[in-house]
This record gives C-alpha cells, structure tokens and sequence, in this order.
C-alpha cells in the first residue's frame, strides 16, 4: 500500500454511498507525518491530533481544534471531517485518492504532495 505520508485535500465528504462535494471555499486538508503526527484544517478550523496504523486501519488519538465559528456550510463540512476522524477507521490509498470511511461516512481526499 502507498504511504499515507503527505498532505490531502478533501475533495467528498459525507455518506459512503453517495458522498458530496467538498466546499470549494472551505478547502479542507489533512497533512500526516512519518512520526504519527496528523495535523490539518476542517474547513473552518485547524486540526491536529496523533495517529497510528496498523493494517488498513487508523485509530486516531484525541484531535483537537481551533473553536472559530464558520458559516453554514462550512461548519457542516467540519463537523462531518471532526466525526469521522475519531478512533479507529478503514482507510484506502489507490493511485493518488485516500479514501477514509467511519461507520457509513466517508472522506475522500486527492494527494497535494508526498
């Protein structure tokens, strides 16, 4: 499998079946390092938190985030991003797509560098 490693952009979001496009004025992105740091942007607010691999799972530490308050949708956006990126989740790299999925959410991000 492709390294994880690098910066995404979220580009849909939402539920697996049939997810949406991500905000084009809310740029969503999500950066992971070699050392199991993840650090990012909702949309609206930074991110950041630990994380650790094993297999085709990501169990996500605590995340915290800045508490900037966003209009709708952007805080519909972070709030999907926030809910998914809790505990353990199933993840997929195929070419330069991460796709991220949490009890019937997904997110799905393109490789920005890495």
């Amino acid at each position: 499998m492709p390294s994880i490693n690098g910066s995404w952009k979220l580009t849909l979001h939402g539920s697996a079946d049939s997810p949406t496009a991500a905000l084009t004025n809310a740029v969503a992105t999500l950066t992971f390092d070699a050392n199991g740091r993840l650090t990012g942007n909702g949309g609206c607010n930074q991110l950041g938190g630990n994380y650790e691999i094993k297999g085709d799972q990501i169990t996500f530490g605590l995340i915290t985030s800045t508490r900037k308050r966003c209009p709708e949708p952007q805080m519909s956006q972070e709030g999907t991003v926030l809910q998914v990126l809790t505990d353990t989740v199933s993840f997929k790299i195929e070419e330069n797509i991460l796709t991220i999925t949490s009890n019937g959410m997904a997110l799905v991000f393109e490789r920005v560098s890495g």
